[in-house]
């Protein structure tokens, strides 16, 4: 939560174990608010990360956090009854949030935003992004274009040799999926098969060989479209 506030968030609620936070509301932060979230976001993984280093010294239990950003529009307010009330926020994008909190644990990740985030004032020039899938999550019909926030940019994540390897990681996969949404599959299923065996303990890019080698023995469904459907939180 020092992070969160550091960073100019609010922490909204501790909902069990986990932390609701937000930005740009009630003080308008201007239009860079979504760097300022994905900041904090990335300076505390690298603060759990620390942490894990100083508990697996004292024989403690590893811990990971998840986390899900969306940029999007919200009622927030005072929320309740006239017996009680409190400063909130509710809305699809809230939701959203929480959707994509859950789907880092079915990718193997440990931060996910939406387009919106992704391509928000600073973002791209700021963080280094993989594109990861196009979903429609449970309980909404609007395909969501996930992507992997891995490090803000001059910074090399741990899991990484060289700037090389960071390049390919983000870009190999982007043209993996241009191949995909474009059904060339024997040409996406070769670069997936390179792809993986530079990373082989990637969990999105295993997935989306198991679904390119399906359709090329199965076939292409008629009402085939590239967006996959999500049927779990």
């Amino acid at each position: 939560s020092k992070i969160i506030m550091a960073k100019r968030g609010v922490v909204g609620e501790f909902i069990g174990d986990a932390i609701m936070a937000w930005w740009n509301v009630p003080i308008d932060l201007g239009q860079e608010h979504t760097a300022m979230a994905l900041d904090a976001a990335l300076c505390q993984q690298l603060r759990l990360q620390e942490l894990r280093n100083i508990w697996e010294a004292k024989s403690l239990p590893e811990v990971r956090v998840r986390m899900g950003l969306v940029r999007g529009t919200v009622l927030a307010g005072n929320i309740g009854s006239s017996q009680r009330m409190k400063y909130g926020l509710v809305g699809d994008s809230v939701n959203l949030a929480s959707r994509l909190e859950g789907l880092c644990k079915y990718y193997g990740v440990s931060i996910i935003i939406e387009q919106e985030a992704a391509f928000a004032p600073a973002v791209q020039s700021r963080f280094h992004l993989r594109l990861l899938d196009l979903v429609t999550v449970k309980g909404r019909t609007q395909a969501t274009e996930l992507y992997q926030l891995l490090a803000e940019k001059g910074d090399l994540p741990d899991e990484f040799d060289a700037e090389e390897d960071l390049q390919y990681f983000i870009g190999g996969f982007a043209e993996i999926h241009r191949l995909y949404r474009s059904k060339s599959f024997s040409a996406c299923a070769e670069a997936l098969k390179q792809y993986r065996q530079q990373f082989p303990q990637d969990t999105p890019s295993k997935m989306l060989l198991r679904r390119v080698e399906t359709l090329l023995n199965e076939g292409l469904p008629a009402d085939w479209d590239a967006v996959h459907k999500l049927v779990e939180k």
